[in-house]
């Protein structure tokens, strides 16, 4: 998968066109369709980049990986900007409607737990296009609303950055904790869980619930 210029991608209002567009710049090995939120929301962020005082350069909106998502594991990150030497990570999480700011903080604090994978000097952005508001990680992990012109800054500073490749950097083997293999992590809880597995942990609680109150098994045996 290629790295991208989000400047280029952000010209393309059509919607018909973004995703064609979208994946003729990053050479996926199978099409994805981009989600329409996603489109306002990088073309909102873009149009508030170039409007903020902090005159953003070409090359600072270069480099970003769009929608990649780790193989087996189904772990999405909407923006990620490696540097070359892999010593940092930018990564920007959209969102076309406000969803609150826990909501925002566990997602960005769950990104790094898999982008620690590669450094641990990671800056951590969300941006709601609904607001258009920005909101960061501090360096104690602590969610902050903060300026478009500090996002600016991050992505004119950052440097030579991987212009492809992103998928070599990421094993679903790295992330898979079992309690026979890996117990250790498993007790401790050093793990997240994806959608669909937070789904099906769910529907088990609740059959657990309801079996609890009628004293009966059936319901949790017929999940196995």
């Amino acid at each position: 998968m290629k790295a991208i210029n989000l400047y280029f991608l952000s010209r393309v209002r059509e919607e018909s066109m973004f995703s064609d567009y979208e994946n003729y710049l990053t050479r996926r090995d199978e099409y994805k369709r981009s989600r329409k939120a996603e489109q306002e929301s990088v073309c909102s962020m873009v149009d508030q980049l170039l409007s903020c005082s902090c005159l953003i350069t070409y090359k600072a909106c270069d480099g970003f990986f769009f929608s990649y998502v780790i193989d087996h594991i189904s772990k999405e990150f909407d923006l990620v900007k490696v540097a070359e030497d892999k010593s940092k990570v930018l990564n920007i999480e959209l969102k076309s409607m406000d969803i609150g700011t826990e909501r925002i903080a566990a997602q960005l604090l769950q990104n790094r737990y898999y982008l620690r994978h590669i450094t641990r000097n990671i800056f951590s952005f969300t941006y709601v296009s609904q607001t258009q508001k920005v909101y960061t990680l501090d360096g104690e992990g602590i969610l902050q609303e903060t300026a478009m012109e500090n996002l600016a800054e991050v992505m004119n500073g950052f440097g030579d950055f991987m212009p492809e490749g992103i998928e070599t950097l990421f094993s679903a083997r790295d992330f898979l904790v079992s309690p026979l293999t890996t117990p250790a992590r498993f007790l401790s809880g050093s793990y997240f869980l994806t959608d669909q597995q937070r789904d099906f942990s769910h529907k088990i609680h609740e059959e657990l619930a309801k079996a609890k109150r009628k004293g009966s098994l059936s319901r949790i045996i017929a999940l196995s």
